[in-house]
Parts: structure tokens; C-alpha cells; sequence
């Protein structure tokens, strides 16, 4: 398993910012695939 805090550790502010950014769009997504689903769900 690859150790994260070493890994962030290594990585300058700029990238940090960049995967900071890209993991909550990841989450934001995700949210709304759930909603989406749950929607749909609720119309049947």
C-alpha cells in the first residue's frame, strides 16, 4: 500500500491544490449521480 502521507508529503502547493480540487469534483459527482438515481427511484 502506497503511504499518502509520504506521497502529500512530496507534492508542492500547487499540486496539492490541483488534487484537492479534482477529488471534490469527483465527490460533487458522484453526489449527483445519487440524486439523480434516488429521483428516478422515487418515479417508478
Amino acid at each position: 500500500m502506497i503511504d499518502l502521507k509520504r506521497e502529500w508529503s512530496k507534492l508542492n502547493g500547487a499540486s496539492r491544490l490541483l488534487f484537492l480540487y479534482a477529488f471534490r469534483n469527483l465527490l460533487e459527482e458522484r453526489e449527483r449521480n445519487m440524486k439523480i438515481f434516488n429521483l428516478n427511484d422515487l418515479s417508478t
